[in-house]
């Protein structure tokens, strides 16, 4: 292999099983390679048994290069600060006494004949919607959402807040002003808000009150970073809505040709999801687990949600 400028050393990887005629880099991903020992430039070894199997080498070192490419759907890339992705691969078959041994070779990270979609879209989709006036519908309520939530990357409360309606209520009887005290003690106890969401499904009503109604059933986190106060100085994440799914059902209706949300179930923001957030570690009295979705700030919802 080629010298690598700054390498201290290079570590050479086997496949720890045999590789197939068949196999190519797209199956790579089934095959573990074991470092098999450290050297400065050469390496001789003996096969584990005969048949093929992958060897590749790694260069050990400070030096840093520019990589770019692409990661499809639910793939990753993992870097280590001090050692060079594996990338080109030589199989060798231990048993051909004869000819050349090199059967395959392989470039790990190189553009491949992935079955996968070049590229997909996740936002945003539109699962549910069945006509082209629905779609229209839709998109003008993305741009919405969209508006949303960068008020919400701003940490902009009053913004964010005049995205729900008048008469917006959640499955706890929380009302606009609710709504509005909740994003403002989140936004002045928490530092860098952020935001992720998914369109999941699309539901199309009417009622004779508000009119043409549209409820998205959205995954969504509102994240943020705690950082307390010394003596602690213990930094962390922080997150609503606080259930396992972290899907919301938001409620849509149309106010002087602007969308605004009219229900969110569950409710989004909860106050009480984001004062358990700030619990003390001496606060004995507030549940270590908390019943997501859920605020007793009222007894008795009014609201049709």
């Amino acid at each position: 292999w080629e010298d690598v400028s700054g390498a201290r050393a290079y570590r050479v990887y086997r496949t720890r099983q045999t590789v197939s005629e068949s196999d190519s880099p797209l199956t790579t991903n089934a095959f573990q390679f074991g470092c098999i020992g450290n050297t400065t430039r050469l390496w001789m070894t003996i096969p584990l048994s005969p048949g093929r199997y992958g060897y590749s080498v790694s260069a050990v070192g400070s030096t840093l290069v520019n990589f770019s490419g692409f990661v499809n759907y639910l793939d990753t890339f993992v870097f280590e600060q001090d050692e060079s992705p594996l990338r080109s691969v030589l199989v060798f078959d231990a048993s051909n006494e004869e000819g050349d041994p090199i059967k395959q070779q392989w470039d790990l990270l190189a553009p491949s004949n992935d079955p996968r979609p070049a590229n997909q879209t996740v936002w945003p989709t539109f699962q549910g919607v069945n006509s082209t006036t629905e779609k229209q519908i839709g998109m003008s309520i993305t741009t919405t959402w969209d508006a949303m939530m960068l008020a919400y990357n701003d940490g902009n409360w009053r913004s964010l807040t005049s995205f729900y309606h008048p008469q917006y209520c959640d499955p706890n009887g929380g009302d606009r002003n609710y709504v509005g005290r909740a994003l403002q003690f989140w936004f002045s106890r928490f530092q860098t808000p952020f935001s992720y969401y998914q369109a999941r499904e699309w539901s199309f009503d009417s009622s004779e009150l508000h009119g043409t109604q549209v409820t998205l059933r959205i995954y969504v986190q509102w994240r943020a970073i705690a950082v307390w106060d010394s003596p602690w100085d213990d930094h962390g994440m922080v997150r609503v809505p606080r259930d396992d799914l972290m899907e919301v059902n938001v409620t849509f209706t149309q106010v002087a040709n602007q969308w605004k949300v009219l229900c969110t179930r569950p409710a989004l923001p909860n106050f009480k999801e984001m004062l358990w957030n700030v619990r003390g570690y001496f606060d004995t009295d507030t549940p270590r687990t908390l019943v997501p979705g859920v605020d007793e700030l009222y007894d008795v919802c009014s609201c049709v949600c």
